[in-house]
């Protein structure tokens, strides 16, 4: 009964809450932590598939522009 009168038969539902508050923040974080994780990801994702497109694009160019250059010296040849 004297744990009544001092408090003491309280600390077990105090340290229970304390525990399960520290459980939700980590499952929080955690939860958190994931989605930075996902959006990092899906941010390199994009970046990368932008420089592979203006790579291709950049190639494309060069692909026309070496086609071009074979037309004028076989037309050169031929004159």
């Amino acid at each position: 009964m004297a744990s009544n009168k001092t408090g003491l038969g309280n600390t077990g539902r105090s340290a229970d809450a304390s525990l399960a508050n520290a459980l939700i923040k980590i499952l929080a974080f955690g939860v958190a932590g994931g989605a930075l994780l996902i959006s990092g990801a899906k941010n390199l994702g994009e970046m990368l598939l932008d420089h592979q497109e203006n790579s291709r694009k950049k190639l494309e160019e060069q692909r026309e522009l070496d086609r071009e250059e074979v037309r004028r010296i076989t037309m050169n040849d031929m004159e």
